[in-house]
């Protein structure tokens, strides 16, 4: 749950207070309520509402030091995620403590189309198509591009021209320490999940003998796909590589792999099944062919793994 609060400051003073314990995202949670009732001039009755629901007990004690820094916070202070503050001539928002952006009256209903529609400018301002990631240490600077564009007149039209299409759907590759099933204190093995949408892949950076080598999650098992590589950052690298060289590959990949688990996961599935699922593999093989098709994960590797998983089964 994300917490914060929303008051009504006078000469840095807080006058009148809510605590928001749950639901306080920017986006999908009141910020977009208090963003709009701002921009329509109900921002003092939504206030009451949400005051009324605060415990009286925590009323009198909220401080602006709970929702923003201040020249009293300390580096171990503990600041709610969302803060939302009205003067007499703006709302602004802060975001653990940090200014995020400020908003007067005329310019309300931009901004509430800017959050309405945040998660494109999230893509557009902080998706690395290199990298194949967000970039959220740019997060703060993302606003403040948005609010120079804004006070210098620019419409939500003028500010989506910069937007990637609707449709459009990011690459993501996680790179961090996911410990792999077969970690161990000598031979490090992490975990590297990669979606496009419906599309999945997990891929395991595992370091053996000094080195790092890459491998592929299957159905059945992994196979190794890079190496080697003298640092995680380089095996990474060229995942991300392989990623982008080969997007299409991966995406039919994830359909093939989506496919197999409902032969191995179905009980009612026969032998005789999967002669239907050959032909249906070998029509996506001409049509469109996946990752390791003619190398580890051939139709005939996986006729015969789903064939001796269903004897087992019946044995």
């Amino acid at each position: 749950m994300t917490r914060g609060y929303f008051v009504l400051e006078q000469s840095g003073t807080v006058v009148k207070a809510a605590y928001l314990p749950a639901d306080a995202y920017l986006q999908y949670g009141h910020g977009q309520e208090i963003i709009k009732a701002y921009a329509e001039g109900n921002e003092m009755e939504l206030l009451e509402k949400f005051h009324e629901r605060t415990d009286k007990r925590d009323i009198d004690h909220i401080r602006p030091g709970w929702y923003r820094e201040t020249v009293y916070s300390g580096k171990d202070d503990f600041i709610e995620e969302f803060g939302y503050v009205l003067t007499n001539s703006s709302l602004s928002i802060y975001n653990f403590g940090k200014f995020l952006f400020r908003t007067k009256k005329e310019h309300a209903k931009t901004w509430l189309e800017v959050i309405n529609s945040l998660d494109r400018f999230e893509l557009a301002y902080l998706y690395s198509e290199d990298k194949l990631c967000y970039q959220w240490n740019q997060y703060h600077a993302l606003f403040r591009d948005i609010a120079r564009k804004i006070n210098k007149g620019k419409s939500f039209m003028d500010l989506e021209q910069l937007l990637k299409d609707k449709n459009y759907i990011p690459s993501l590759l996680r790179d961090d320490h996911m410990m792999d099933v077969f970690h161990m204190p000598d031979r490090p093995a992490y975990q590297k999940p990669w979606n496009k949408g419906n599309a999945s892949a997990t891929f395991i950076v595992m370091r053996e003998y000094g080195k790092w080598k890459v491998f592929l999650q299957l159905p059945f098992c992994r196979i190794p796909i890079l190496s080697v590589y003298t640092s995680e950052k380089k095996a990474v690298e060229e995942i991300r590589q392989l990623l982008i060289s080969k997007e299409p590959e991966m995406e039919s990949f994830s359909e093939v792999v989506q496919l197999i688990e409902k032969y191995k996961t179905d009980p009612i599935i026969q032998e005789k099944d999967l002669i239907g699922l050959r032909k249906l593999l070998e029509n996506k093989e001409q049509q469109r062919p996946w990752f390791a098709h003619q190398s580890r994960f051939t139709i005939d590797w996986i006729i015969e793994e789903l064939l001796q998983r269903m004897r087992r089964r019946t044995d």
